[in-house]
């Protein structure tokens, strides 16, 4: 048997392997995010927990450009990256039963107000946003795994998005990638703040964007809204403290009076993206939480 016969058995069995795959995550890499290690990407971006990365690679589900890729490799714009994992697994997030704000819904959309102190996930005490969005929707009937598309901080609060299928993931993602969505965040930060701000310092070696719109002035600070067209880790705390104005509460980035007030004043105020299947806009507001400082902000 020649090598055009062996060549014709390998693809057959490739193609017999992918048959018995489902599509986790299907993104075609933007300039935003070349240079990113696979790894990285796929955890920081996509929300893909190391453990769930680590059950892809062991069944050799993790392709770029068509061809199984290494943990390592280092992405370029235009590169497309494609996720499975076999079809009898699944990225398993574990119920907990907590309260779950709902902000909007829809058969293929969920956003929630994820509370400060939450992580998104918890591998110890089963405690994070997603599982309780696994709780939720399995009460309501929908026993499926919920596919967050951005992350927040633990500290942080506000509007979360989650996909209810890989599909809406794919398209949701993509819209991330490219920075197709409006995002605005509310804070508090350190001090007189009057003129909007435009930072792009980069972050970790990576491009990185904020803008920061003063509203108001309290005794000691200055209330903001806060707009991103990156998604850095961090990203609006760092670059808020290389101004010299750290967001209140913030116990990593602010080392003045306010770094111990009861929570991080930072709130993931604002979304507007387009709906994955639908021809409309969709704008999601989480209420800003004044009652968490009214101590601060009372005249």
């Amino acid at each position: 048997m020649g090598p055009t016969a062996n060549n014709q058995d390998t693809t057959r069995e490739r193609r017999e392997i992918l048959k018995k795959k489902r599509l986790v995550a299907q993104v075609t890499i933007s300039h935003e995010h070349a240079g990113y290690e696979l790894a990285a990407y796929v955890r920081e971006v996509l929300m893909i927990s190391s453990r769930q990365l680590q059950r892809i690679v062991r069944t050799k589900g993790l392709f770029v450009n068509g061809r199984l890729a290494h943990t390592k490799k280092i992405l370029k714009t235009g590169d497309r990256l494609k996720i499975l994992l076999p079809a009898s697994e699944r990225v398993k997030i574990t119920p907990h039963r907590a309260k779950t704000e709902i902000l909007f819904e829809d058969e293929w959309v969920l956003a929630v107000n994820k509370q400060a102190g939450i992580p998104m996930y918890s591998t110890t005490t089963e405690k994070g946003l997603a599982n309780a969005v696994a709780f939720y929707l399995a009460e309501n009937g929908h026993p499926i795994t919920p596919r967050p598309i951005h992350r927040l901080d633990t500290p942080t609060s506000g509007v979360v998005l989650f996909a209810k299928s890989a599909e809406t993931q794919t398209i949701l993602t993509r819209q991330w990638t490219e920075s197709d969505v409006t995002k605005i965040y509310w804070a508090l930060c350190a001090g007189s703040l009057t003129k909007e701000q435009t930072i792009d310092t980069p972050i970790r070696g990576k491009q990185a964007l904020t803008k920061v719109f003063p509203v108001r002035e309290w005794n000691g600070f200055t209330e903001l809204r806060v707009q991103i067209f990156t998604g850095r880790t961090h990203q609006i705390r760092i670059h808020l403290q290389q101004l010299g104005h750290p967001i209140v509460g913030d116990r990593r980035y602010n080392t003045g009076p306010l770094r111990n007030a009861p929570r991080m004043a930072l709130h993931a105020y604002y979304l507007s993206l387009s709906h994955p299947h639908m021809d409309k806009t969709v704008e999601i507001t989480a209420p800003i939480p004044y009652e968490d400082f009214h101590l601060l902000t009372r005249q």
